[in-house]
């Protein structure tokens, strides 16, 4: 499962993706190293690792620590581009692993990970238009720190990069699991041209990754946890608070800014403090895995009505840049995805996710 994947909805926009504008929105022109990470978020655009890492380490994780999660992105992409060797696959399709691994690889894994890929394509009628890169991140990536532990996928000029850790591998079939997510997101993505909400991306990557949770479905039906409206959900997805705060602590932003061979675990000189800080970050992660449960549930509701393909047609739609639509939805005052659901399935957002309340309540069992 991708897990808090916050940055790769800042590079997701829309196709025609400049990377410059994007780097200077994430970054802040007061701050003196400011220049140095548009730079690098240039270089990590492009997929120039080894340039991108050699801005970073010189230029460190900014102001408050305010690109540690960017830092510790590229820190392990990089450390696996220089160890790795790319695997043409088929006319869409690479795969990237250390080369002491590539045989290995290559024979158990890219039969299968083409015909997940396959699978997942058929189910909303796509046609693997879009190059794709999957990355088995080196082993020492795999690290505590690690920002996102689960998988995730970002958009590269050239291509749809997916970084899956190599500890997934041990399990095939958690690792296929996390190939039709983020191959998932990849088609979403290009269908709704980058329009679409975290929440929408996540509801169909989890509905196809089929990994749904009794405990958590019980505590939604019983309203033992709430369920969350569109913004709320969309505010986790991407890690951030109604105030949008950054959401870091200073303590954690010096242990994910010591550098890869220099980590060594915290001594543990303060028992209470500690408890209290592996309490918080146990209730954020739940936090966040409810909001991904909700997500699917929303993705099964949608499916429940049809032919999934009708779910790319929204896709599409949301993403429909015809003057007559645009100009009906500007003067009914509805953003895309509104407008959107209304043309595809007759409902609007807070109906959907009213009626996604429903129908999971309505199910005996997961």
């Amino acid at each position: 499962m991708r897990v808090n994947i916050a940055f790769a909805a800042s590079f997701r926009r829309k196709r025609q993706f400049v990377a410059a504008p994007i780097a200077q929105q994430m970054s802040n022109p007061h701050v003196p190293d400011s220049a140095h990470w548009d730079a690098a978020f240039e270089h990590y655009h492009w997929d120039r690792l080894a340039e991108a890492y050699d801005e970073v380490q010189k230029w460190g994780i900014g102001e408050a620590g305010g690109y540690l999660r960017w830092y510790r992105v590229i820190e392990a992409e990089a450390v696996t581009r220089e160890q790795s060797v790319i695997l043409p696959i088929n006319d869409w399709l690479s795969l990237e692993v250390v080369q002491r691994h590539a045989e290995v690889y290559r024979r158990e894994l890219v039969d299968r990970i083409v015909g997940t890929c396959d699978l997942v394509a058929d189910r909303f009628g796509w046609d693997h238009r879009e190059k794709t890169m999957i990355s088995i991140l080196a082993e020492e990536t795999d690290a505590p720190w690690a920002t996102h532990p689960y998988g995730y996928c970002v958009r590269k000029e050239h291509y749809e990069k997916i970084c899956l850790p190599d500890y997934l591998v041990e399990n095939m079939d958690e690792f296929l699991q996390a190939v039709a997510h983020e191959y998932t997101h990849v088609i979403s993505e290009a269908f709704a041209d980058g329009y679409a909400p975290r929440w929408m991306e996540e509801a169909l990557s989890v509905l196809v990754e089929s990994r749904f949770d009794t405990e958590t479905w019980e505590e939604f039906r019983t309203g033992e946890i709430p369920w969350k409206s569109a913004f709320e959900l969309e505010l986790t997805l991407e890690g951030r608070s109604s105030e949008d705060e950054p959401g870091f602590e200073m303590d954690m932003a010096i242990v994910m800014a010591t550098p890869m061979e220099d980590f060594e675990p915290l001594e543990d000189d303060d028992e209470e403090e500690e408890e209290e800080a592996v309490a918080s970050e146990q209730d954020s992660g739940k936090e966040v895995w409810r909001a991904y449960q909700q997500s699917g549930w929303i993705g099964r509701y949608l499916a429940s009505l049809g032919d999934e393909r009708r779910i790319s047609r929204l896709l599409h739609q949301i993403a429909d840049e015809s003057p007559e639509w645009n100009l009906d939805r500007t003067l009914k005052r509805k953003d895309r995805v509104e407008a959107a659901l209304e043309t595809v399935y007759g409902f609007g957002v807070k109906d959907l996710f009213a009626l996604s309340l429903d129908f999971l309540r309505a199910q005996e069992a997961v």
